[in-house]
């Protein structure tokens, strides 16, 4: 009897209402090993299928098996297939999702990572199988698409203006009137330069109207932030803002409607370009040239958070109860997501939170401000937590039960 076979009848047979969290996390451990191998399978059947379809010109295309076969749509099997083109060219990695080491996501961030490169710079990204391998098994599939993009812009410098200029030529609008709500939806693209800028803008839009208060139309939960972006949106498309302090503002040239965006990039790819230790992160996923930075930083597009320089003062002390405009962008440049581990919640929606509270002396310093989410926000406020941040920004929680968790300094390195 095989491994996986093991692993599949203890699955089969298991009590889930007898199992404490330690049990059902090994469990789930177990199910994600065999769904890995499944998907390398699955990848194995598809290349072979492609191969026959290349030999017998009457069969069906290898998307029209796979859908029938598995019962699945057609945009699914085609995913299958481009997974077997990438792993073909990788089989390390195929290796390694066979044997649970990673998931098919990785898989679908190196095929997108193959598909940008011309001919040359595939067969060279291809060759470094080894070393993708590797880095692949301690990244999570985040991690590991941001690792290859900036692998890929490293290996593709020349081309990536002549990339911009194409998909500048590519930006479309489409708007249309849904049947059932009534409501005008839309569809944009963007170039990624003038998508940043405008993602910028609107993340001001909001943060000018919502800093302080929330619209009585706000939904709870998953749709807040989405539904107060509309808002903002909308403002911005009529050209007036309210700004923290109430006044309304019809100039769109003000300061209330600025695109301004942080970058986080190291001094040197900032003077010299791409290296292989390179640090470049906005916020957003968007990958750009770093011409594009450049360019930016010189109109006043962009706000450079320049690792290793000496950049604005951040401490406030006691005379300022919220953070400031720097210190959030400092906080957004630290931290991808929310402080508390494991939870997902980007760092430009959370609230700069107070490790020792105003109320207690608590100042408004840097050293003293964590990103919380809204509903960590409350759990350290009215939930019992207890918060202690180290020099290196290390973060302990204790919990109301006593259970004591530590998380290392936030990791805004890519994986090399």
């Amino acid at each position: 009897m095989s491994f996986v076979t093991v692993e599949a009848v203890s699955l089969e047979t298991m009590n889930v209402s007898w199992l404490n969290r330690d049990e059902v996390l090994d469990k789930m451990r177990m199910a994600a090993y065999i769904r890995s191998w499944l998907d390398a399978k699955d990848i194995v059947l598809a290349r072979r299928l492609a191969e026959l379809a290349d030999i017998t010109p009457s069969a069906p295309p290898p998307e029209a098996d796979i859908a029938a076969a598995g019962n699945v749509s057609r945009s699914q099997a085609a995913k299958n297939v481009k997974r077997a083109r990438a792993a073909a060219d990788v089989p390390e990695v195929e290796d390694l999702l066979a044997s649970g080491g990673v998931t098919v996501e990785h898989v679908d961030a190196l095929g997108r990572a193959l598909a940008r490169l011309s001919a040359e710079h595939r067969l060279l990204l291809a060759a470094d199988g080894a070393r993708l391998a590797a880095i692949a098994a301690r990244s999570t599939p985040e991690a590991f698409d941001k690792f290859l993009k900036l692998e890929i812009a490293r290996l593709d410098q020349r081309e990536a203006g002549d990339r911009l200029e194409r998909q500048k030529r590519a930006c479309r609008l489409r708007s249309w009137t849904d049947r059932d709500t009534g409501m005008v939806c839309g569809r944009f693209e963007l170039d990624p330069e003038s998508g940043l800028a405008f993602l910028g803008r609107l993340d001001n839009a909001v943060d000018t109207l919502f800093h302080d208060r929330t619209p009585d139309t706000c939904p709870a939960g998953d749709g807040r932030q989405d539904h107060l972006r509309a808002l903002a949106l909308i403002r911005l498309v009529d050209g007036r803002l309210v700004s923290d302090d109430g006044e309304e503002s019809n100039d769109m040239c003000g300061t209330d409607s600025r695109t301004e965006v942080s970058v986080l990039i190291d001094l040197e790819t900032l003077l010299s370009g791409l290296h292989e230790h390179s640090v470049i992160g906005n916020g957003h996923g968007i990958d750009l040239p770093v011409e594009s930075y450049r360019r930016m930083a010189c109109q006043h597009a962009i706000i450079p958070i320049v690792l290793d320089s000496d950049g604005v003062v951040l401490d406030m002390g006691r005379f300022m109860r919220l953070a400031t405009t720097a210190q959030r962008r400092a906080l957004i440049a630290m931290y991808d997501t929310c402080a508390v581990p494991g939870c997902c919640v980007n760092s430009r929606h959370c609230q700069p939170h107070h490790i020792r509270w105003w109320r207690n002396m608590g100042f408004t310093d840097i050293d003293n401000l964590i990103p919380l989410c809204s509903r960590h926000h409350h759990a350290a406020h009215e939930g019992g937590w207890q918060l202690h941040l180290a020099p290196n920004r290390s973060l302990t929680i204790t919990y109301p039960d006593g259970t004591i968790q530590t998380t290392g300094p936030p990791n805004r390195k890519r994986v090399a």
